[in-house]
Protein backbone atom coordinates (compact mmCIF):
# COMPACT_ATOMS: atom_id res chain seq x y z
CA UNK A 1 0.00 0.00 0.00
CA UNK A 2 1.62 3.37 -1.00
CA UNK A 3 1.95 5.50 1.74
CA UNK A 4 0.87 8.37 -0.36
CA UNK A 5 -2.43 6.83 -0.76
CA UNK A 6 -4.52 6.47 2.83
CA UNK A 7 -7.76 6.04 1.18
CA UNK A 8 -8.01 2.38 1.87
CA UNK A 9 -6.54 2.71 4.85
CA UNK A 10 -9.10 5.50 6.24
CA UNK A 11 -12.44 4.00 4.53
CA UNK A 12 -12.99 0.41 3.77
CA UNK A 13 -14.00 -0.07 0.09
CA UNK A 14 -17.72 -1.74 0.93
CA UNK A 15 -18.84 1.81 2.41
CA UNK A 16 -18.83 3.53 -0.42
CA UNK A 17 -19.52 1.26 -3.13
CA UNK A 18 -22.59 -0.33 -4.77
CA UNK A 19 -23.75 -3.49 -2.74
CA UNK A 20 -23.51 -5.36 -6.10
CA UNK A 21 -20.79 -2.80 -7.36
CA UNK A 22 -18.12 -5.02 -7.14
CA UNK A 23 -16.87 -7.61 -9.97
CA UNK A 24 -13.82 -8.90 -11.37
CA UNK A 25 -13.94 -6.24 -14.21
CA UNK A 26 -15.44 -2.70 -12.99
CA UNK A 27 -16.32 -1.29 -9.82
CA UNK A 28 -19.47 0.86 -9.01
CA UNK A 29 -19.39 3.39 -6.44
CA UNK A 30 -22.54 4.66 -4.67
CA UNK A 31 -23.07 8.22 -4.76
CA UNK A 32 -25.29 8.71 -1.61
CA UNK A 33 -22.77 6.55 0.59
CA UNK A 34 -19.75 8.50 -0.81
CA UNK A 35 -20.95 12.10 -0.08
CA UNK A 36 -21.62 11.12 3.43
CA UNK A 37 -17.78 10.76 4.04
CA UNK A 38 -16.51 13.78 1.98
CA UNK A 39 -13.03 13.32 1.37
CA UNK A 40 -12.02 16.24 0.49
CA UNK A 41 -7.98 15.61 1.98
CA UNK A 42 -8.04 13.36 -1.35
CA UNK A 43 -8.51 14.31 -5.01
CA UNK A 44 -10.01 12.00 -7.29
CA UNK A 45 -7.18 10.98 -9.24
CA UNK A 46 -5.62 9.51 -6.32
CA UNK A 47 -8.61 8.06 -5.33
CA UNK A 48 -8.40 6.26 -9.25
CA UNK A 49 -4.97 4.88 -8.28
CA UNK A 50 -6.22 3.76 -4.88
CA UNK A 51 -8.89 1.96 -6.75
CA UNK A 52 -6.52 0.14 -9.47
CA UNK A 53 -3.86 -0.94 -6.70
CA UNK A 54 -7.34 -3.06 -4.71
CA UNK A 55 -8.37 -4.19 -7.64
CA UNK A 56 -7.31 -7.45 -9.26
CA UNK A 57 -8.11 -6.16 -12.78
CA UNK A 58 -7.39 -2.73 -12.63
CA UNK A 59 -11.11 -0.83 -13.63
CA UNK A 60 -10.48 1.42 -16.58
CA UNK A 61 -13.67 3.49 -15.53
CA UNK A 62 -15.11 4.06 -12.21
CA UNK A 63 -18.65 3.93 -12.53
CA UNK A 64 -21.79 5.91 -10.29
CA UNK A 65 -24.37 5.14 -9.27
CA UNK A 66 -26.55 7.64 -8.10
CA UNK A 67 -30.06 6.47 -6.70
CA UNK A 68 -32.05 8.95 -4.51
CA UNK A 69 -29.56 11.37 -4.87
CA UNK A 70 -30.50 15.34 -6.24
CA UNK A 71 -27.71 16.38 -8.65
CA UNK A 72 -26.55 20.18 -8.79
CA UNK A 73 -27.29 21.58 -11.97
CA UNK A 74 -25.09 24.57 -11.42
CA UNK A 75 -21.96 25.77 -9.38
CA UNK A 76 -21.96 28.46 -6.59
CA UNK A 77 -18.81 29.48 -5.05
CA UNK A 78 -19.75 27.19 -1.51
CA UNK A 79 -19.85 24.36 -4.05
CA UNK A 80 -16.19 23.87 -4.39
CA UNK A 81 -13.08 22.38 -2.40
CA UNK A 82 -15.46 19.55 -2.06
CA UNK A 83 -17.00 16.30 -3.71
CA UNK A 84 -20.00 16.98 -5.67
CA UNK A 85 -22.99 15.13 -7.80
CA UNK A 86 -23.08 17.32 -10.67
CA UNK A 87 -25.25 16.88 -13.92
CA UNK A 88 -23.26 18.10 -16.54
CA UNK A 89 -23.15 17.74 -20.47
CA UNK A 90 -19.71 16.91 -22.14
CA UNK A 91 -18.78 18.99 -24.95
CA UNK A 92 -15.87 17.24 -25.54
CA UNK A 93 -12.86 14.73 -24.77
CA UNK A 94 -9.20 13.89 -25.73
CA UNK A 95 -5.96 12.62 -24.08
CA UNK A 96 -3.49 14.26 -22.79
CA UNK A 97 -0.13 13.23 -21.62
CA UNK A 98 1.40 14.70 -18.36
CA UNK A 99 5.48 14.29 -17.71
CA UNK A 100 6.75 14.09 -13.96
CA UNK A 101 9.80 13.04 -12.08
CA UNK A 102 10.23 10.37 -9.63
CA UNK A 103 12.52 10.59 -6.53
CA UNK A 104 15.53 9.07 -8.74
CA UNK A 105 15.10 11.81 -11.41
CA UNK A 106 13.37 9.66 -14.26
CA UNK A 107 10.96 11.00 -16.15
CA UNK A 108 7.42 9.58 -16.20
CA UNK A 109 4.62 9.68 -18.27
CA UNK A 110 1.15 9.64 -17.30
CA UNK A 111 -1.88 9.99 -19.44
CA UNK A 112 -5.09 11.18 -18.30
CA UNK A 113 -8.21 12.77 -20.38
CA UNK A 114 -9.56 16.55 -20.24
CA UNK A 115 -12.11 18.77 -22.19
CA UNK A 116 -15.10 21.20 -21.79
CA UNK A 117 -18.50 20.37 -19.84
CA UNK A 118 -21.07 22.93 -19.44
CA UNK A 119 -22.98 22.72 -15.83
CA UNK A 120 -26.20 25.30 -16.39
CA UNK A 121 -25.40 27.82 -18.51
CA UNK A 122 -21.50 27.83 -17.90
CA UNK A 123 -18.80 26.09 -19.02
CA UNK A 124 -15.84 24.77 -17.28
CA UNK A 125 -12.77 22.72 -18.02
CA UNK A 126 -12.19 19.30 -16.48
CA UNK A 127 -10.07 16.46 -16.07
CA UNK A 128 -10.46 12.69 -15.74
CA UNK A 129 -8.19 9.47 -15.59
CA UNK A 130 -10.80 7.83 -18.48
CA UNK A 131 -12.28 8.72 -21.71
CA UNK A 132 -16.04 10.52 -21.15
CA UNK A 133 -18.07 10.23 -24.11
CA UNK A 134 -20.18 13.47 -24.91
CA UNK A 135 -23.46 14.40 -23.54
CA UNK A 136 -25.47 14.54 -20.65
CA UNK A 137 -23.46 12.23 -17.56
CA UNK A 138 -24.24 12.91 -13.77
CA UNK A 139 -20.82 13.00 -12.28
CA UNK A 140 -18.97 12.26 -9.18
CA UNK A 141 -16.59 15.12 -9.36
CA UNK A 142 -14.48 17.44 -7.07
CA UNK A 143 -14.77 21.36 -8.27
CA UNK A 144 -12.00 23.42 -7.15
CA UNK A 145 -9.45 26.66 -8.66
CA UNK A 146 -6.50 26.05 -10.63
CA UNK A 147 -3.20 28.62 -10.91
CA UNK A 148 -3.00 29.05 -15.07
CA UNK A 149 -0.76 31.58 -17.13
CA UNK A 150 -4.06 33.44 -17.80
CA UNK A 151 -4.72 33.67 -13.44
CA UNK A 152 -6.88 31.22 -11.74
CA UNK A 153 -9.80 29.45 -13.37
CA UNK A 154 -12.03 26.96 -12.01
CA UNK A 155 -11.73 23.48 -12.89
CA UNK A 156 -13.88 19.97 -12.64
CA UNK A 157 -11.85 17.15 -11.88
CA UNK A 158 -14.22 13.30 -12.28
CA UNK A 159 -14.02 10.58 -10.11
CA UNK A 160 -16.78 8.64 -11.37
CA UNK A 161 -19.37 8.83 -14.25
CA UNK A 162 -23.01 7.63 -13.83
CA UNK A 163 -22.54 3.98 -15.71
CA UNK A 164 -25.38 3.71 -18.79
CA UNK A 165 -27.82 1.54 -17.53
CA UNK A 166 -28.50 -1.46 -19.47
CA UNK A 167 -31.69 -2.84 -20.83
CA UNK A 168 -31.94 -6.88 -21.42
CA UNK A 169 -34.72 -8.25 -24.02
CA UNK A 170 -37.88 -8.92 -22.42
CA UNK A 171 -39.97 -9.00 -25.75
CA UNK A 172 -39.71 -10.65 -28.45
CA UNK A 173 -41.82 -9.08 -30.51
CA UNK A 174 -43.61 -10.61 -33.90
CA UNK A 175 -45.76 -7.70 -35.33
CA UNK A 176 -45.53 -4.41 -35.52
CA UNK A 177 -48.59 -4.45 -33.32
CA UNK A 178 -46.33 -6.06 -30.84
CA UNK A 179 -44.70 -2.96 -30.60
CA UNK A 180 -47.25 -0.61 -31.51
CA UNK A 181 -48.92 -1.83 -27.84
CA UNK A 182 -45.70 -0.48 -25.81
CA UNK A 183 -47.06 2.78 -26.04
CA UNK A 184 -50.05 2.41 -24.47
CA UNK A 185 -50.08 6.26 -23.53
CA UNK A 186 -50.22 7.40 -27.30
CA UNK A 187 -53.96 7.03 -28.09
CA UNK A 188 -54.53 6.14 -31.34
CA UNK A 189 -52.05 7.32 -34.39
CA UNK A 190 -50.91 3.41 -34.88
CA UNK A 191 -49.73 3.70 -38.36
CA UNK A 192 -47.22 6.68 -37.04
CA UNK A 193 -45.85 4.99 -34.12
CA UNK A 194 -45.17 1.77 -36.55
CA UNK A 195 -43.93 4.10 -39.28
CA UNK A 196 -41.51 5.64 -36.96
CA UNK A 197 -40.20 2.39 -35.44
CA UNK A 198 -39.15 0.87 -38.73
CA UNK A 199 -37.72 4.29 -40.14
CA UNK A 200 -35.19 4.24 -36.61
CA UNK A 201 -34.73 0.91 -37.26
CA UNK A 202 -33.24 1.27 -40.78
CA UNK A 203 -29.90 2.77 -38.67
CA UNK A 204 -29.41 -1.00 -38.09
CA UNK A 205 -28.65 -1.18 -42.09
CA UNK A 206 -25.39 -1.73 -42.97
CA UNK A 207 -25.75 -0.02 -46.41
CA UNK A 208 -26.08 3.64 -45.10
CA UNK A 209 -28.05 4.45 -48.87
CA UNK A 210 -30.87 2.63 -47.03
CA UNK A 211 -30.75 4.94 -44.17
CA UNK A 212 -34.07 6.98 -43.63
CA UNK A 213 -32.56 10.25 -43.07
CA UNK A 214 -35.55 11.16 -40.59
CA UNK A 215 -38.99 11.38 -40.22
CA UNK A 216 -40.90 14.99 -40.10
CA UNK A 217 -44.34 15.28 -38.04
CA UNK A 218 -46.56 17.76 -39.66
CA UNK A 219 -50.12 18.96 -37.91
CA UNK A 220 -51.76 22.12 -37.08
CA UNK A 221 -50.52 23.76 -33.93
CA UNK A 222 -51.69 22.24 -30.51
CA UNK A 223 -52.67 19.20 -32.16
CA UNK A 224 -50.19 17.09 -30.53
CA UNK A 225 -47.56 16.89 -32.59
CA UNK A 226 -44.64 17.44 -29.60
CA UNK A 227 -46.35 14.87 -27.50
CA UNK A 228 -46.48 11.77 -30.02
CA UNK A 229 -42.55 13.03 -30.59
CA UNK A 230 -41.66 13.21 -27.03
CA UNK A 231 -43.27 9.32 -26.30
CA UNK A 232 -42.16 7.57 -29.25
CA UNK A 233 -38.48 8.39 -28.46
CA UNK A 234 -38.46 7.74 -24.81
CA UNK A 235 -37.00 4.21 -24.93
CA UNK A 236 -34.43 5.27 -27.29
CA UNK A 237 -33.84 8.70 -24.57
CA UNK A 238 -33.00 5.24 -22.21
CA UNK A 239 -30.41 4.38 -24.76
CA UNK A 240 -28.72 7.84 -24.47
CA UNK A 241 -29.28 8.68 -28.40
CA UNK A 242 -31.46 11.68 -28.00
CA UNK A 243 -30.49 15.31 -28.75
CA UNK A 244 -33.32 17.63 -27.98
CA UNK A 245 -33.01 21.03 -29.23
CA UNK A 246 -35.96 23.63 -29.98
CA UNK A 247 -34.18 25.91 -32.14
CA UNK A 248 -29.96 25.86 -32.51
CA UNK A 249 -28.10 27.81 -34.71
CA UNK A 250 -25.01 26.14 -37.50
CA UNK A 251 -22.17 27.33 -35.41
CA UNK A 252 -23.82 25.48 -32.22
CA UNK A 253 -24.32 22.51 -34.23
CA UNK A 254 -20.45 22.69 -35.44
CA UNK A 255 -19.17 23.16 -31.61
CA UNK A 256 -21.67 20.54 -29.71
CA UNK A 257 -21.00 17.60 -31.69
CA UNK A 258 -17.22 18.00 -32.94
CA UNK A 259 -15.37 15.18 -32.63
CA UNK A 260 -18.73 13.05 -32.09
CA UNK A 261 -19.98 10.46 -34.80
CA UNK A 262 -23.40 11.45 -35.17
CA UNK A 263 -24.93 7.95 -37.02
CA UNK A 264 -26.19 7.07 -33.16
CA UNK A 265 -27.59 10.06 -32.54
CA UNK A 266 -31.58 11.20 -32.96
CA UNK A 267 -31.48 15.04 -33.30
CA UNK A 268 -35.19 16.36 -32.29
CA UNK A 269 -36.31 19.81 -33.36
CA UNK A 270 -39.42 20.95 -31.96
CA UNK A 271 -41.94 22.90 -34.02
CA UNK A 272 -38.70 23.06 -37.13
CA UNK A 273 -38.58 26.61 -38.53
CA UNK A 274 -38.00 27.65 -41.99
CA UNK A 275 -34.47 29.25 -41.46
CA UNK A 276 -32.83 25.54 -40.60
CA UNK A 277 -28.93 25.68 -40.24
CA UNK A 278 -27.55 24.59 -43.45
CA UNK A 279 -25.01 22.83 -41.46
CA UNK A 280 -27.56 20.12 -40.63
CA UNK A 281 -28.94 19.79 -44.43
CA UNK A 282 -25.03 18.87 -44.57
CA UNK A 283 -25.02 16.14 -42.21
CA UNK A 284 -28.40 14.64 -43.05
CA UNK A 285 -26.87 14.38 -47.27
CA UNK A 286 -23.40 14.09 -46.94
CA UNK A 287 -22.43 12.65 -43.62
CA UNK A 288 -19.71 14.60 -42.92
CA UNK A 289 -19.46 18.10 -41.65
CA UNK A 290 -15.98 20.22 -41.64
CA UNK A 291 -15.62 23.76 -40.61
CA UNK A 292 -12.58 26.23 -40.36
CA UNK A 293 -12.44 29.64 -38.26
CA UNK A 294 -10.27 31.95 -36.64
CA UNK A 295 -10.33 31.86 -32.72
CA UNK A 296 -11.81 35.49 -31.77
CA UNK A 297 -9.36 35.57 -28.58
CA UNK A 298 -5.99 33.92 -30.00
CA UNK A 299 -6.17 34.79 -33.71
CA UNK A 300 -5.01 30.70 -34.03
CA UNK A 301 -7.17 28.94 -36.96
CA UNK A 302 -9.87 26.08 -35.37
CA UNK A 303 -11.22 23.07 -37.21
CA UNK A 304 -14.19 21.49 -35.97
CA UNK A 305 -14.72 18.05 -37.85
CA UNK A 306 -17.79 15.75 -37.01
CA UNK A 307 -18.97 12.90 -39.26
CA UNK A 308 -21.86 10.49 -39.61
CA UNK A 309 -25.72 11.09 -40.36
CA UNK A 310 -28.13 11.51 -37.38
CA UNK A 311 -31.56 10.76 -37.52
CA UNK A 312 -33.81 14.09 -37.74
CA UNK A 313 -37.24 14.06 -35.77
CA UNK A 314 -39.24 16.87 -35.78
CA UNK A 315 -42.73 18.62 -36.04
CA UNK A 316 -43.65 21.42 -38.25
CA UNK A 317 -46.79 23.52 -38.48
CA UNK A 318 -47.60 22.34 -42.23
CA UNK A 319 -46.95 25.47 -43.69
CA UNK A 320 -43.13 25.53 -42.76
CA UNK A 321 -41.37 22.51 -44.03
CA UNK A 322 -38.72 23.81 -46.50
CA UNK A 323 -38.55 21.80 -49.88
CA UNK A 324 -34.95 20.42 -49.31
CA UNK A 325 -35.38 19.31 -45.87
CA UNK A 326 -38.63 17.36 -47.26
CA UNK A 327 -36.93 15.61 -50.13
CA UNK A 328 -34.92 13.94 -47.56
CA UNK A 329 -36.53 12.46 -44.84
CA UNK A 330 -40.33 10.91 -44.16
CA UNK A 331 -43.18 13.63 -44.03
CA UNK A 332 -46.27 12.00 -41.84
CA UNK A 333 -49.17 14.19 -40.59
CA UNK A 334 -50.83 14.29 -36.91
CA UNK A 335 -54.59 12.48 -36.93
CA UNK A 336 -56.68 16.17 -36.63
CA UNK A 337 -60.01 13.93 -37.42
CA UNK A 338 -62.75 14.81 -35.26
CA UNK A 339 -62.79 11.30 -34.02
CA UNK A 340 -59.22 11.05 -32.96
CA UNK A 341 -59.73 14.01 -30.87
CA UNK A 342 -63.19 12.31 -29.28
CA UNK A 343 -60.65 9.36 -28.62
CA UNK A 344 -58.58 11.73 -26.84
CA UNK A 345 -60.76 13.65 -24.93
CA UNK A 346 -62.16 10.44 -23.39
CA UNK A 347 -58.75 9.17 -22.25
CA UNK A 348 -57.62 12.04 -20.51
CA UNK A 349 -60.89 12.63 -18.65
CA UNK A 350 -60.59 8.42 -17.48
CA UNK A 351 -57.18 9.11 -16.65
CA UNK A 352 -58.16 12.44 -14.44
CA UNK A 353 -61.51 10.56 -13.19
CA UNK A 354 -59.99 7.20 -12.22
CA UNK A 355 -55.99 7.16 -10.52
CA UNK A 356 -56.08 2.96 -10.80
CA UNK A 357 -56.55 3.60 -14.51
CA UNK A 358 -53.52 6.64 -14.53
CA UNK A 359 -51.42 4.12 -12.56
CA UNK A 360 -51.77 1.38 -14.62
CA UNK A 361 -50.92 3.17 -18.09
CA UNK A 362 -48.09 4.94 -16.12
CA UNK A 363 -46.55 1.49 -14.95
CA UNK A 364 -47.29 0.05 -18.62
CA UNK A 365 -45.59 2.83 -20.15
CA UNK A 366 -42.37 2.60 -17.98
CA UNK A 367 -42.41 -1.36 -19.24
CA UNK A 368 -42.79 -1.03 -22.53
CA UNK A 369 -39.75 2.17 -22.77
CA UNK A 370 -38.04 -0.88 -21.09
CA UNK A 371 -39.15 -3.50 -23.86
CA UNK A 372 -38.16 -1.32 -26.68
CA UNK A 373 -35.09 -0.26 -25.76
CA UNK A 374 -34.12 -3.73 -24.73
CA UNK A 375 -35.03 -5.32 -27.83
CA UNK A 376 -33.60 -1.90 -30.19
CA UNK A 377 -30.40 -2.00 -28.13
CA UNK A 378 -30.10 -5.86 -29.08
CA UNK A 379 -30.39 -6.06 -32.60
CA UNK A 380 -27.63 -6.97 -35.12
CA UNK A 381 -26.12 -4.74 -37.84
CA UNK A 382 -26.99 -6.78 -41.00
CA UNK A 383 -26.99 -6.04 -45.08
CA UNK A 384 -30.68 -6.69 -46.20
CA UNK A 385 -31.75 -8.67 -49.76
CA UNK A 386 -35.01 -8.04 -50.98
CA UNK A 387 -35.22 -11.03 -53.38
CA UNK A 388 -38.51 -9.76 -54.92
CA UNK A 389 -37.80 -5.82 -55.00
CA UNK A 390 -38.61 -6.39 -59.04
CA UNK A 391 -41.87 -7.40 -58.49
CA UNK A 392 -42.03 -4.05 -56.94
CA UNK A 393 -40.68 -1.88 -59.62
CA UNK A 394 -43.34 -3.53 -62.01
CA UNK A 395 -46.10 -1.98 -59.83
CA UNK A 396 -45.06 1.54 -60.13
CA UNK A 397 -47.36 3.88 -62.52
CA UNK A 398 -45.41 6.90 -62.43
CA UNK A 399 -41.97 7.73 -62.39
CA UNK A 400 -40.42 11.43 -61.76
CA UNK A 401 -37.09 13.11 -60.33
CA UNK A 402 -38.45 12.88 -56.79
CA UNK A 403 -38.75 9.43 -56.85
CA UNK A 404 -34.86 8.75 -57.29
CA UNK A 405 -35.21 9.43 -53.27
CA UNK A 406 -38.55 8.06 -52.03
CA UNK A 407 -38.39 4.71 -54.21
CA UNK A 408 -35.09 4.05 -52.21
CA UNK A 409 -36.99 5.11 -49.00
CA UNK A 410 -39.82 2.61 -49.32
CA UNK A 411 -36.76 -0.19 -50.27
CA UNK A 412 -35.49 1.09 -47.19
CA UNK A 413 -38.46 0.83 -44.81
CA UNK A 414 -38.94 -2.98 -46.49
CA UNK A 415 -35.69 -3.72 -45.49
CA UNK A 416 -35.83 -1.75 -41.91
CA UNK A 417 -38.73 -4.31 -41.20
CA UNK A 418 -36.21 -7.54 -41.55
CA UNK A 419 -33.49 -5.80 -39.74
CA UNK A 420 -36.30 -5.48 -36.94
CA UNK A 421 -37.31 -8.91 -36.90
CA UNK A 422 -34.66 -10.58 -38.17
CA UNK A 423 -35.08 -13.28 -35.49
CA UNK A 424 -37.61 -14.85 -37.28
CA UNK A 425 -36.13 -14.09 -41.18
CA UNK A 426 -33.68 -16.10 -43.23
CA UNK A 427 -29.86 -15.16 -42.33
CA UNK A 428 -26.91 -16.41 -43.40
CA UNK A 429 -23.01 -15.17 -42.91
CA UNK A 430 -21.09 -14.46 -46.41
CA UNK A 431 -17.37 -13.98 -46.19
CA UNK A 432 -17.74 -12.51 -42.35
CA UNK A 433 -21.37 -10.42 -43.45
CA UNK A 434 -24.53 -10.89 -42.15
CA UNK A 435 -27.15 -11.00 -44.48
CA UNK A 436 -30.89 -11.03 -43.88
CA UNK A 437 -33.74 -11.79 -46.57
CA UNK A 438 -36.49 -9.99 -46.47
CA UNK A 439 -40.11 -12.09 -47.00
CA UNK A 440 -43.74 -11.23 -47.53
CA UNK A 441 -44.06 -9.89 -44.24
CA UNK A 442 -41.86 -7.26 -44.27
CA UNK A 443 -44.06 -5.72 -47.21
CA UNK A 444 -46.86 -6.39 -45.76
CA UNK A 445 -45.68 -4.64 -42.52
CA UNK A 446 -44.46 -1.45 -44.87
CA UNK A 447 -48.43 -1.73 -46.42
CA UNK A 448 -49.97 -0.96 -42.82
CA UNK A 449 -47.73 1.69 -43.06
CA UNK A 450 -48.78 3.23 -45.97
CA UNK A 451 -51.42 5.43 -45.48
CA UNK A 452 -48.81 7.28 -43.88
CA UNK A 453 -45.52 6.63 -45.97
CA UNK A 454 -47.68 7.52 -48.97
CA UNK A 455 -47.38 11.53 -48.00
CA UNK A 456 -44.09 10.68 -48.80
CA UNK A 457 -44.29 9.03 -52.12
CA UNK A 458 -46.76 11.04 -53.63
CA UNK A 459 -45.79 14.18 -52.03
CA UNK A 460 -49.10 14.83 -50.60
CA UNK A 461 -50.56 14.24 -47.44
CA UNK A 462 -54.45 12.81 -46.25
CA UNK A 463 -56.32 16.01 -45.81
CA UNK A 464 -54.70 17.20 -49.13
CA UNK A 465 -55.68 14.37 -51.32
CA UNK A 466 -58.96 14.75 -49.62
CA UNK A 467 -59.51 18.34 -51.03
CA UNK A 468 -57.81 17.27 -54.20
CA UNK A 469 -60.77 14.28 -54.66
CA UNK A 470 -63.33 17.02 -54.00
CA UNK A 471 -62.37 18.89 -57.17
CA UNK A 472 -63.75 16.61 -59.29
CA UNK A 473 -63.40 18.77 -63.03
CA UNK A 474 -65.88 16.60 -64.21
CA UNK A 475 -68.28 18.07 -62.00
CA UNK A 476 -67.47 21.86 -62.07
CA UNK A 477 -64.28 23.65 -63.28
CA UNK A 478 -63.32 26.00 -60.44
CA UNK A 479 -64.45 25.79 -56.43
CA UNK A 480 -64.72 28.65 -53.86
CA UNK A 481 -63.58 27.62 -50.32
CA UNK A 482 -67.18 27.96 -49.21
CA UNK A 483 -68.14 25.35 -52.49
CA UNK A 484 -65.52 22.65 -50.69
CA UNK A 485 -66.24 22.99 -46.98
CA UNK A 486 -69.78 22.23 -48.31
CA UNK A 487 -68.71 18.88 -50.25
CA UNK A 488 -66.36 18.02 -47.52
CA UNK A 489 -69.27 18.08 -44.92
CA UNK A 490 -71.55 16.16 -47.02
CA UNK A 491 -68.48 13.35 -47.28
CA UNK A 492 -68.48 13.36 -43.22
CA UNK A 493 -65.64 15.92 -42.64
CA UNK A 494 -65.50 18.90 -41.22
CA UNK A 495 -62.97 21.53 -42.21
CA UNK A 496 -62.93 25.21 -41.54
CA UNK A 497 -62.87 27.30 -44.08
CA UNK A 498 -59.50 29.24 -42.68
CA UNK A 499 -57.79 25.72 -42.69
CA UNK A 500 -59.17 25.07 -46.06
CA UNK A 501 -57.59 28.36 -47.83
CA UNK A 502 -54.33 26.89 -46.04
CA UNK A 503 -54.31 23.94 -47.76
CA UNK A 504 -55.32 25.41 -51.02
CA UNK A 505 -52.30 27.37 -50.58
CA UNK A 506 -50.23 24.11 -50.11
CA UNK A 507 -51.58 22.84 -53.11
CA UNK A 508 -51.12 25.70 -55.13
CA UNK A 509 -47.32 25.71 -53.65
CA UNK A 510 -47.00 21.97 -54.78
CA UNK A 511 -48.32 22.87 -58.50
CA UNK A 512 -51.80 20.69 -57.84
CA UNK A 513 -53.95 23.79 -57.89
CA UNK A 514 -54.04 27.21 -59.98
CA UNK A 515 -55.75 30.28 -57.99
CA UNK A 516 -57.73 33.32 -59.18
CA UNK A 517 -57.38 35.61 -57.21
CA UNK A 518 -60.48 38.24 -57.60
CA UNK A 519 -60.32 41.86 -55.40
CA UNK A 520 -63.51 41.77 -53.45
CA UNK A 521 -64.31 38.52 -54.19
CA UNK A 522 -64.24 34.94 -53.00
CA UNK A 523 -60.90 33.07 -54.98
CA UNK A 524 -61.42 30.51 -57.44
CA UNK A 525 -59.56 27.54 -57.19
CA UNK A 526 -59.07 24.96 -59.87
CA UNK A 527 -57.22 21.57 -59.63
CA UNK A 528 -54.77 21.86 -63.12
CA UNK A 529 -53.22 17.92 -61.57
CA UNK A 530 -53.96 15.35 -59.87
CA UNK A 531 -51.25 13.05 -57.37
CA UNK A 532 -49.98 9.89 -58.89
CA UNK A 533 -51.90 6.79 -57.15
CA UNK A 534 -49.53 3.65 -56.06
CA UNK A 535 -50.91 0.41 -55.43
CA UNK A 536 -48.52 -2.65 -54.28
CA UNK A 537 -50.91 -4.99 -52.65
CA UNK A 538 -52.35 -6.63 -55.35
CA UNK A 539 -48.32 -8.37 -55.48
CA UNK A 540 -48.75 -9.65 -52.20
CA UNK A 541 -49.96 -12.64 -53.36
CA UNK A 542 -47.11 -13.43 -55.78
CA UNK A 543 -43.92 -13.42 -53.00
CA UNK A 544 -44.16 -16.78 -51.03
CA UNK A 545 -43.72 -16.26 -47.19
CA UNK A 546 -40.21 -17.42 -46.90
CA UNK A 547 -37.90 -16.22 -48.98
CA UNK A 548 -36.68 -19.39 -51.76
CA UNK A 549 -33.33 -21.45 -51.10
CA UNK A 550 -32.81 -21.35 -54.63
CA UNK A 551 -32.08 -17.97 -54.41
CA UNK A 552 -30.34 -17.87 -50.59
CA UNK A 553 -28.16 -20.73 -52.58
CA UNK A 554 -26.54 -18.03 -55.04
CA UNK A 555 -25.18 -16.18 -51.70
CA UNK A 556 -23.47 -19.66 -50.27
CA UNK A 557 -21.23 -22.41 -50.48
CA UNK A 558 -24.22 -25.55 -51.16
CA UNK A 559 -23.84 -26.86 -47.48
CA UNK A 560 -24.32 -23.63 -45.92
CA UNK A 561 -28.17 -22.47 -46.53
CA UNK A 562 -29.72 -22.99 -43.22
CA UNK A 563 -33.05 -21.28 -42.21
Amino acid sequence: MREDLPFHSLLPLHEIVAEDGVTKDYVIIDAAKFLRHQLTSVDPFSLFQEFQLIHARKPRVLWLRADGVEPLRELTATDFGKYQLIEANILSCKMMLDVQKRETGDPVIESFYGGVLMIGNEKFRYYAKFRIEPGKKLLLAFPRVKETKKGLRPVIDVLAVEKRREFPIILVPKTLDDLRACYPNIVGEDVNVKLALLALASRMNLDKDFWIMGIVVQGERSSGKSYFVANVLEPFAHLGRVEEFTRFTGAYLERKFAGKNMDDVILVIYEMPEDVPQQLHLTLSEGKLRVGIIDRETGEPLEFTFEGMPFLFSTTPLEGLRPDVRERVIITSIDESDEQTSRIIAFQTRKAADFLFAEKIREEKRRGAEAIAGWFANLKPAYVVIPWAAKLKEALTFTSVKLRRDWRKFLALIQASALLFQHDRVVIEREGKRIVFADRRDLENVLSVMPAFRQTLQNVNEVQRFVLDLMDPNIRITYTVRDLAKLALERGKKITTRRLRQILEELEGLGYVAVARQPGKENLYEKIADYEKVDFAKIVDQIDIYTSLEHICIYLPPEEPRK
